[in-house]
């Protein structure tokens, strides 16, 4: 399998889903803050064959939106107004 990897650069977050040239089907995606795993922050651009969901608040996580067959993929994501610490994006 391949691995993936995402970076930050000015609240956009960059990943890379995937070395293969077969790519993935399908993903879900959060901010989540290590120390409590709440999940913190908001999309705010996704994707094509994406979309936004709401599962604490409203678009808070991303999901795919078809089995297309997808590679890189970039989002913007928004830090909540408070610091809350460290993020892990799983």
């Amino acid at each position: 399998h391949g691995s993936s990897m995402c970076v930050i650069l000015m609240g956009v977050l960059c990943c890379s889903g995937c070395e293969e040239q077969a790519g993935f089907l399908g993903f879900l995606l959060q901010a989540r803050r290590v120390s409590d795993h709440q999940i913190v922050g908001t999309f705010v651009f996704t994707p094509p064959h994406s979309k936004l969901m709401t599962c604490s608040e409203e678009a808070d996580t991303v999901t795919h939106s078809d089995k297309s067959r997808k590679r890189n993929l970039w989002f913007e994501w928004r830090a909540p107004a408070q610091p809350a610490g460290d993020i892990r994006f799983l």
